[in-house]
């Protein structure tokens, strides 16, 4: 199978050690400030929205992913891998200086929209310059990413709020990000593209809207009134996507068993995972 032209030019070894940083950042970003929350919320109040810095990070960062892979099949990669990783950057410098953990909810959604870019668009990069063959070892590196962070992640949020401050497990992220940015642009090349076509903006507002209201149903007896409003918004979704020329998720795709499993499983798995991540340093601090 024959390499794409633009990996010919591309440093590919460079590029992979952009993407992987790249994927770092997210996923560190996933573990270290849970262990920094118990102090968050101590020094700028809100306990009842502390799920939520969590949930509005992943949030933003599954909605936008369909959007993204859409904007980089009709734009190239590279343009919106950096918009992604620019995206992270700002929301990450914004949540070290927030204020209120309403300010930190907001940026952190900010943060969610970047990370939402450079997760997905780093492995279909990864898929552009390698053959077959190659990427089931290249993609290896991507999965060690994630368990490396699970374990660094609580181990340097902890020594950086104890010697010095929750504001740096954000602040951590900009030179990595400088550095992974600067190595795209200049060793990472692909050809032109554009390609016809539009992106389905109605649907991804319904997705959008109809995720977050699921959250926000889940608030007690006040939020469940919104849960027919949210499934009538996904149930859009689902029709919109239907019948488009375009979708930017093909429903399609779920008549597959294999992979209609593979998202039952990440479900599942993911919100065991989140959750533990996400709660259990408060409890350790804050009751044991």
């Amino acid at each position: 199978m024959d390499l794409p032209d633009s990996s010919r030019s591309t440093n590919r070894p460079l590029t992979m050690a952009a993407l992987v940083a790249c994927v770092f950042m997210s996923a560190l970003e996933a573990t270290v400030v849970a262990t920094a929350m118990p102090t968050v919320v101590a020094e700028l109040g809100g306990i009842r929205l502390y799920g939520w810095v969590t949930a509005g990070y992943l949030l933003a960062s599954t909605v936008s992913v369909p959007v993204f892979g859409k904007l980089a099949d009709l734009r190239g990669r590279k343009p919106w891998l950096l918009v992604g990783v620019a995206l992270f950057l700002v929301g990450s410098v914004a949540s070290g200086l927030s204020q209120s953990l309403v300010q930190l909810i907001v940026f952190r959604v900010v943060q969610g929209l970047g990370a939402g870019s450079m997760g997905p668009l780093a492995l279909t990069v990864v898929s552009d310059l390698y053959s077959f063959k190659e990427r089931g070892k290249v993609q290896g590196f991507f999965g060690s990413v994630w368990g490396i962070s699970a374990v660094v992640g609580p181990l340097l949020g902890g020594a950086m709020v104890k010697v010095l401050s929750w504001r740096w497990v954000f602040f951590v992220n900009v030179p990595i990000g400088i550095a992974a940015a600067l190595l795209l642009v200049r060793v990472y090349h692909e050809p032109s593209v554009v390609h016809r076509g539009n992106i389905h903006w109605k649907s991804a507002i319904a997705l959008t809207l109809g995720s977050t209201l699921l959250l926000i149903a889940g608030e007690g007896r006040v939020g469940l009134l919104l849960l027919p409003v949210a499934l009538l918004l996904l149930a859009v979704f689902i029709r919109l996507e239907r019948h488009a020329a375009d979708p930017i998720l093909p429903i399609d795709l779920f008549r597959d068993r294999l992979f209609l499993v593979t998202c039952v499983l990440t479900v599942i798995l993911g919100g065991v995972s989140m959750g533990m991540i996400t709660f259990l340093p408060l409890f350790v601090q804050g009751v044991m």
